[in-house]
C-alpha cells in the first residue's frame, strides 16, 4: 500500500522537506497532515518557539513535520513519538529517512513506539543523566482523543523537565462547521480542566494568530509546571 506523499516548502532549506503519511488503516488518524500541525511548523520556522539547544519531544507525531523542523535548530536531540504500530512507525522512519540532509549536525533524532498513559521510562533513558525530563512537549492536534486526555496528562507529568522554562504546547483544530465536531469548545475545555488538575501545570490562554485562513482554525496553549 502507497502512501500520500507532501511536498511542503521551508524558507529555511535549500530545498522543501519530503513528507508521506502513514495508510489509512488503524493510524489513529496519522493518515494525515492536519493545519495545527502546519501552524506549529510555520512557528518553528519563524523561530517563535524555543527549541534551540532543548530536548524536544513530539507525541502523536502523525507524519512529524514540527519534530523535523525541530531538528534544523542546533543541538536539539529531537525524539519523534506516536502510537505503537509497525505502519505508523514504519512511515515515521521514512520522513525522518528523507529529511536526513537537512537535520542539523548536532542533533540527534530518535523514533519511539509509545502508548499516552503508560511507563515513561524508556523516554527518560534515551536524555542525559543530569536531566529532569524533556523541555520542550509537542502536542500537535491530539485533543479530539476527548477520552484518552487522562492519559495525555499523565505522559506529560511524566516526561515534561522540572525546569521552569520547560513548555509542552498544545494545537487543537477549532470546531467550525466544515469540521463538524472535532474537537468542540467542551472537549476543549476539558482538556485544560485536566492539565490543570494535578497542580504541576498550567496552561495559557487562548493564542488566536492569524496567519492565515488555515491556522486561524487552530486554537493553541503553552503550559507550564507551576512549583
Amino acid at each position: 500500500m502507497t502512501s500520500l506523499q507532501t511536498h511542503l516548502p521551508c524558507f529555511s532549506l535549500e530545498g522543501p522537506l519530503r513528507l508521506t503519511v502513514a495508510p489509512n488503516a488503524n493510524t489513529l488518524l496519522a493518515d494525515q497532515l492536519f493545519p495545527p500541525a502546519l501552524y506549529l511548523a510555520e512557528r518553528l520556522e519563524r523561530g517563535l518557539l524555543p527549541v534551540k539547544h532543548r530536548a524536544v519531544v513530539e507525541l502523536g507525531a502523525g507524519c512529524a513535520l514540527p519534530s523535523l523542523l525541530a531538528a534544523l535548530s542546533p543541538e536539539p536531540p529531537a525524539l519523534i513519538v506516536d502510537y505503537p504500530d509497525e505502519i505508523i512507525i514504519g512511515n515515521l522512519k521514512r520522513n525522518v529517512e528523507s529529511n536526513q540532509q537537512h537535520t542539523s549536525q548536532g542533533c540527534q533524532i530518535k523514533i519511539m513506539g509509545y502508548e499516552w498513559g503508560m511507563d515513561a521510562s524508556n523516554l527518560l533513558q534515551l536524555l542525559p543523566d543530569s536531566s529532569t525530563g524533556y523541555e520542550v512537549i509537542i502536542l500537535a492536534d491530539l485533543l479530539h482523543f476527548d477520552g484518552s486526555h487522562g492519559a495525555l496528562v499523565k505522559s506529560v507529568n511524566l516526561l515534561l523537565s522540572k525546569d521552569p522554562n520547560a513548555i509542552y504546547i498544545s494545537t487543537t483544530l477549532r470546531s467550525i462547521e466544515k469540521a463538524g465536531r472535532y474537537a468542540t469548545d467542551r472537549i476543549c475545555k476539558q482538556f485544560i480542566k485536566k492539565a490543570i488538575k494535578p497542580g504541576s501545570m498550567n496552561v495559557s490562554g487562548l493564542d488566536h494568530q492569524a496567519l492565515n485562513v488555515r491556522k486561524r482554525n487552530c486554537w493553541v496553549w503553552i503550559g507550564r509546571r507551576v512549583g
